[in-house]
C-alpha cells in the first residue's frame, strides 16, 4: 500500500502471507482521506511469489463503497460530511 496527495492510511506498507491454495484473508487498511465526494485509488499490489504473476483484489461491495477498476485496481468511494463530522449521503 502507498499513500499519496488523496489520503493517509495506517496499516503495513508491505507484508508477506502464505495462503494455501483456494483461501483467502482479510487485509485490512485504516483511510483517511484529504478529499471529499470522490473516488481515491490506492495503490495495493498483491503478488505470487511462487508463480511470479500479480494477482486481482476483489471489490469489498456496495455497502463498503469499495470497487474494482481493471486499470488502476482498488477504488474506494470517500463521500462528504458535516462540520460534526457525520457523513452526509450523496
Amino acid at each position: 500500500m502507498e499513500a499519496n496527495e488523496a489520503f493517509a492510511f495506517s496499516g503495513p506498507k508491505q507484508s508477506s502471507l502464505q495462503l494455501a491454495p483456494l483461501s483467502k484473508v482479510d487485509v485490512r487498511y485504516h483511510l483517511w482521506p484529504f478529499v471529499r465526494n470522490a473516488w481515491i485509488r490506492p495503490v495495493l499490489k498483491v503478488e505470487d511469489r511462487y508463480f511470479n504473476k500479480t494477482l486481482r483484489c476483489l471489490a469489498g461491495g456496495e455497502k463498503e463503497k469499495i470497487g474494482a477498476d481493471k486499470e488502476k485496481g482498488v477504488v474506494v468511494w470517500v463521500g462528504g460530511w458535516d462540520e460534526g463530522g457525520d457523513e452526509i449521503d450523496s
